[in-house]
């Protein structure tokens, strides 16, 4: 499996991690997934899509040359028309530069989030001393980031200010830069953390180790 970040970009943001740990007293963990959800429904898409554009092409191509009458042309027609919707559902379920022209924004980002809170969950990272704990996930697939703050942070990270830091990322998560993405998220929540909380120092609660979860 093709791996989100390379080993010296890890290894740079785990040492990152560390670093805004001390400063901040926060426990910040860093996840990415291949891909949030399954998304069954853009094969599906990428089949009705083509099917219409291929039924419209005959359709135009028929009135034109006035060969509707023909019954070897209503046979090619159908070959054409099955063929290329067969085509595109499968490029769909294989390409993903294909696949993302069909995925929903709105789904997308609810996968994502659904895929952050299962993680936090089943990674125990609520687990720390008053509840200051936060995910940053990065799924590739959708080309989005969700930060999750525990609870103990909610004064802290509100959701404008986790808009605002996730804003800044979209570039860098656009053009497949992942390494600067979550570099720049670490050092913007160490910048809003690091002057709310007087616990810097605080023992390693959470291992700084980048969770690479497989995804769906």
């Amino acid at each position: 499996m093709k791996q989100t970040l390379s080993v010296p970009d890890k290894l740079f943001l785990e040492n990152l991690v560390a670093e805004a740990e001390k400063q901040t007293g926060v426990q910040v963990v860093l996840a990415t997934t291949p891909r949030s959800g399954a998304y069954p429904e853009i094969p599906w898409k990428a089949f009705s899509a083509a099917a219409s554009l291929a039924t419209l092409a005959v359709f135009i191509t028929g009135t034109i040359m006035a060969i509707w009458s023909e019954f070897a042309w209503v046979l090619y027609s159908f070959a054409i028309i099955l063929g290329s919707s067969v085509v595109s559902a499968l490029v769909a379920a294989s390409w993903p530069f294909f696949s993302k022209l069909f995925l929903s924004d709105a789904i997308a980002e609810m996968e994502t989030r659904q895929h952050a809170a299962s993680l936090f969950l089943s990674k125990e990272l609520y687990s720390t001393t008053g509840r200051k704990g936060v995910l940053i996930l990065l799924s590739e697939f959708e080309r989005r980031v969700v930060i999750l703050p525990d609870r103990g942070l909610n004064d802290i990270l509100s959701e404008k200010e986790l808009e605002r830091i996730i804003g800044l990322m979209k570039p860098l998560l656009a053009g497949a830069d992942f390494r600067k993405a979550l570099e720049l998220a670490i050092s913007e929540l160490t910048a809003v953390i690091a002057p709310s909380l007087h616990a810097a120092g605080l023992k390693n609660e959470l291992s700084d180790r980048i969770i690479e979860d497989k995804g769906i």
